[in-house]
């Protein structure tokens, strides 16, 4: 289990952008430094909303996404 502090939060970098695709493209790039070519990928709040933007709009097959909400 990889617990994942988005930019500008917790010990990440701080940079002026700040969306969602960035955020997905942060995981993105944290899944190929860590060679983990398939995921559960479970979230809340923003975490729940960066799941669901990698999920819906990464097509290589790489990510599967599972959601729970409360």
């Amino acid at each position: 289990m990889i617990a994942v502090d988005a930019r500008n939060h917790g010990e990440s970098i701080h940079v002026d952008d700040m969306n969602y695709l960035l955020f997905r493209d942060d995981l993105l790039r944290l899944m190929d430094s860590q060679e983990i070519e398939d995921a559960v990928i479970v979230g809340h709040s923003m975490g729940g909303k960066t799941a669901m933007v990698t999920a819906l709009t990464h097509v290589s097959g790489k990510c599967w996404a599972e959601f729970l909400f409360i």
